[in-house]
């Protein structure tokens, strides 16, 4: 599952929840994934079931479009999506085909409200069932509810009419207060959804003053990510130091790697950022997202990494002899035509400051023409502030303002025990993502492109409507991760001038 979800599922105030718990019979742990809505009246509006649903469902749960569009279509439908933001319990797993999905959502009503209501939904008969034309699911009573369904209808459907009756059952894991809760079978795990066990995971939205929260707690039944080698509390002070024109900053113990950022680095220069230490102390190491504009006025993402490092053996001689000996080595692992033919000696670097080697010609045969490599380098430093930092990054500029950085943040100390904490600039986000979705050709083929617009759309319309998302990470076990992450939206009178 991607953890990017943790990241951008929810967005605004919800209302107070009532009881939860499902229908007795309801099929739980025959399901893939579970959602449940409590007073949640205020979600569809104030986020959009546009974005709301592909998030749920595609991104997290691996759901097909065509399964997360039917559901949205309930979602919006002005009669039925009221009864199922105020209580409802749906569950999803995966047909008998691939790429095959079925559903039933459980709404609990009196008998007198379904009588009711099926004026107004006008269903049709149909073989052995009632089907609802104007979004295509069927609708039946149900224990203390109505069910709707999935069509055309599959086990899952009769499964839960034969087994769901009058009554509630507490649900086989810990129950909470949050308006909406959202239980997936991780990727790894062939069973149901039993929360005590390895291979589920589990995400709780709330509201809080002036933004959201998400929990997240998940299990791995492979074991990563693996727990940090010892109990360590995380020093936050130089996230409030960084500049204020970065996409994101995230923050880790030098032994956790939750976040993409160092396997790009390990991947390219692998005896660097993972190097035979010996006499080297790492305390923290952090992951910055940046922006430059390119040769032709594109906008470019940049990467940087920064190693906080100290000891005897932690000098910039040292980096050196270790970047020139991964791009060595990099250089015979791709061949002589790798553009790395004129790589400087030891001796020819300047005594100080940043390095910088062009890659361009490196990578040109492989992405012939794309924006983004003619602007990438590799480069490197040391900069000492109240501490030591190893700096590794894709331009010059992004190098020399981390430098900058580093060296002026006041000596301070703001601890957390976490194993990774990370922070995102919304507007700053935002803004990227309508630079990269113009390019589109530029990264997929023509057939991919209009999927490549929807994913970026859907990432932006969020963006938009929040100012900062941070989030704090813990690993209290091998394949176990908890997760809080803040949501802060931004001013309606912000949204509304851009």
């Amino acid at each position: 599952m991607s953890c990017l979800v943790l990241v951008i599922l929810l967005v605004m105030p919800f209302g107070n929840s009532v009881e939860t718990d499902p229908p007795r019979g309801f099929p739980v742990n025959d399901c893939d994934c579970l959602i449940e809505f409590s007073s949640a009246d205020g979600l569809s509006s104030l986020m959009g079931s546009e974005t709301l649903i592909p998030i749920v469902l595609e991104a997290m749960a691996g759901v097909d479009a065509s399964t997360s569009a039917k559901l949205r279509d309930i979602l919006d439908d002005p009669l039925v999506s009221p009864w199922i933001m105020q209580r409802s319990v749906i569950g999803i797993r995966d047909g008998t085909r691939p790429g095959e999905h079925e559903w039933i959502a459980w709404i609990p009503l009196e008998k007198s409200e379904i009588v009711d209501l099926i004026p107004e939904l006008r269903p049709v008969r149909k073989v052995d069932r009632l089907v609802i034309p104007k979004v295509d699911v069927s609708m039946a009573r149900c224990g203390d509810g109505m069910l709707l369904a999935s069509e055309p209808p599959g086990s899952l459907r009769t499964q839960a009419l034969a087994m769901i009756g009058s009554g509630s059952e507490p649900l086989p894991w810990a129950g909470a207060d949050a308006p909406l809760q959202v239980t997936f079978r991780n990727d790894d795990v062939g069973t149901g959804l039993w929360f005590d066990q390895p291979g589920a995971s589990r995400v709780l939205v709330r509201d809080i003053d002036g933004g959201v929260q998400v929990e997240y707690s998940g299990w791995s039944r492979d074991g990563t990510p693996r727990k940090p080698c010892c109990e360590r509390l995380l020093d936050l002070s130089v996230l409030e130091g960084m500049p204020r024109d970065l996409m994101g900053v995230f923050v880790e113990l030098p032994d956790t790697k939750i976040l993409p950022g160092t396997g790009f680095l390990e991947n390219l220069l692998p005896y660097v950022v993972d190097s035979e230490r010996s006499d080297e102390r790492w305390s923290r190491r952090m992951v910055v997202l940046g922006e430059m504009e390119g040769g032709e006025g594109v906008a470019v993402p940049t990467l940087a990494i920064a190693i906080e490092s100290d000891g005897p053996g932690s000098t910039l001689k040292r980096q050196d002899i270790s970047v020139l000996a991964a791009l060595n080595s990099l250089r015979n692992r791709l061949g002589s035509k790798a553009g790395l033919q004129h790589l400087p000696k030891l001796q020819e670097l300047p005594e100080s400051g940043p390095r910088t080697i062009y890659a361009r010609a490196m990578f040109e045969p492989a992405l012939t023409g794309h924006p983004f490599l003619r602007d990438f380098s590799i480069n490197w430093c040391r900069t000492k502030g109240e501490t030591d930092w190893e700096i590794y990054a894709t331009c010059p500029s992004l190098t020399s303002q981390l430098s900058e950085s580093f060296q002026t943040i006041p000596p301070d100390t703001r601890c957390v025990r976490a194993s990774h904490v990370g922070k995102i600039n919304c507007r700053m986000l935002a803004g990227h993502l309508e630079a990269l979705d113009a390019m589109g050709p530029e990264f997929v083929t023509a057939l991919e492109l209009q999927g490549f617009h929807s994913g970026i759309g859907i990432l932006h319309d969020l963006f938009t409507k929040t100012e900062m998302i941070d989030w704090v990470v813990t690993i209290p076990d091998d394949g176990r991760v908890d997760a809080v992450v803040t949501i802060l939206p931004r001013e309606e009178s912000d949204r509304s001038g851009e």
